[in-house]
């Protein structure tokens, strides 16, 4: 079992959070936590805590995560008619198009499936975040010296939280759940099932308004998330609420949820049933009910093997390689030495003390060349790899499509053979959009010989639409 140290740093609007957990006997336990207060939610503030949080605690630098606040994120649950990962993929980028309120090029995203059906179909909840979050949360962790290995929502913690709880514990939360987790200034409301998160939504009421209003606006919130959670079809029927707070007026706000929601809620506090190491304190946070730790306790403790990770491509590439790089020069050296080792005790046997000199100079003269050729190498598989990962082809013909193709007209599927051959599949309501988008292809610059193989009217959930098959030829650039 791995020794290596996670560290969990989450930043709320009111405080930054440090969780630290390892294997112990088989098990992940909580070896740390530590919390400090914002005033104003800067930069500057929230640098001078986390040099305080590394001055006083043992950050490594192999397991960092990161956690986003779920306010900063957005959240869409998509049904897609595959259950081939490579398409769903291609569909969900082609779907963000749509869907989100600025261009796919300034965002960050990553998804889970959730769900493949028996019809074909597919559920899949898809993150995203705008890289002018990711930049911001990046330079301040750049500027203490820390690089996470993972940037994640705050929600999914919550989904690590539920899961270790269900499992570990075998508590009565293994249903359709709503998990209300009420901070100090904020709350989150997820929709959970079979360790999946299904939807979530936060929410700007905290336990300071919990002590005020006594639940009522927080009801209301639970409320109206369900209501879109129902309406959308999103999961199945809600059986239970869980509470996750260590505020005595969090009773108040169960009896109101049973009563209106005709839901059983139970409250359990953040902290509860976890396994700690000998020694860790947590009494200021039983002394401090007002904070919530589910979401690093989550992330430190999770047990599902899905993971959602929002760091830029270009950020987790660099460091992939310089990793990549770092191991062949460690094997290159382990070779190197394990090669002089060897010629080394064969011609003490054989030769005299002078002859044994000049053999290691000359093996050494015959290495260099080798070692160079190596390092040739290696600038030349990193220079390929940048030249040629994101070809502008692909771009373009994704590009051209989503300007000719008609607003009733969906793809099933997009396939680019290695002889330039392209084939779409698809669906529309209406015939005539497919003649329309037959003509625009023979039109479009992209595109040649674009020949329609079959247009079949079918019925899909009452539904008619025509179920067509074109394929054309890539056009070359000039």
């Amino acid at each position: 079992m791995s020794k290596t140290i996670s560290t969990i740093i989450e930043i709320t609007e009111s405080h930054v959070k440090l969780l630290q957990a390892k294997s112990i006997r088989g098990k992940r336990a909580v070896i740390a936590c530590d919390v400090r207060a914002l005033n104003n939610f800067t930069d500057d503030e929230i640098i001078r805590n986390l040099n305080a949080f590394i001055v006083s605690r043992n950050i490594g630098t192999d397991d960092i995560t990161f956690v986003i606040p779920r306010k900063f994120a957005i959240l869409k649950q998509m049904k897609l008619p595959s259950h081939n990962d490579l398409e769903i993929k291609k569909m969900i980028g082609l779907q963000l198009v749509s869907q989100l309120p600025y261009s796919v090029e300034d965002v960050i995203y990553d998804y889970q499936i959730v769900e493949k059906d028996a019809s074909g179909y597919a559920r899949a909840v898809v993150y995203v975040i705008h890289k002018e979050i990711s930049d911001r949360y990046l330079n301040i962790l750049d500027k203490v010296g820390l690089k996470p290995h993972k940037l994640t929502i705050s929600s999914l913690g919550i989904l690590g939280w539920v899961t270790y709880q269900s499992e570990v514990h075998k508590s009565n939360i293994n249903c359709p759940l709503i998990v209300l987790d009420i901070d100090l200034a904020h709350s989150e409301v997820c929709f959970i099932n079979n360790r999946q998160l299904l939807f979530s939504r936060n929410v700007d009421w905290g336990t300071q308004d919990l002590k005020e209003d006594n639940g009522i606006d927080l009801l209301g919130q639970i409320e109206m998330s369900l209501e879109a959670y129902n309406k959308e079809n999103m999961g199945p029927a809600i059986k239970r609420v869980l509470i996750v707070s260590g505020m005595a007026e969090a009773a108040d706000l169960r009896v109101k949820i049973e009563q209106e929601l005709k839901l059983p809620c139970d409250i359990i506090h953040s902290v509860d049933n976890i396994y700690l190491q000998k020694g860790v304190n947590t009494s200021f946070l039983k002394s401090n009910p007002s904070l919530s730790f589910a979401v690093g306790i989550g992330q430190a403790l999770l047990i599902t093997k899905a993971t959602v990770n929002l760091i830029p491509r270009e950020i987790f590439d660099s460091e992939k390689n310089k990793k990549q790089t770092k191991k062949i020069v460690q094997i290159t050296g382990l070779f190197l030495l394990s090669l002089f080792v060897l010629v080394s005790s064969q011609i003490l046997e054989i030769y005299q003390k002078n002859n044994y000199l000049k053999s290691i100079e000359t093996r050494i003269d015959d290495l260099a060349p080798k070692l160079k050729m190596a390092k040739q190498r290696i600038q030349f598989v990193n220079f390929f790899n940048d030249t040629f990962k994101n070809k502008i082809l692909i771009a373009d013909i994704i590009a051209e499509l989503i300007d000719i193709t008609p607003e009733d007209v969906s793809y099933r599927s997009l396939y680019l053979d290695d002889k330039g051959v392209f084939t779409l599949q698809g669906y529309a309501k209406k015939s005539s959009s497919v003649n329309d988008l037959q003509s625009k292809m023979l039109k479009s610059p992209i595109f040649k010989e674009v020949n329609l193989q079959f247009a079949t009217k079918r019925m899909t959930y009452n539904i008619e639409v025509s179920d067509f098959k074109i394929v054309a030829q890539i056009a070359k650039k000039e």
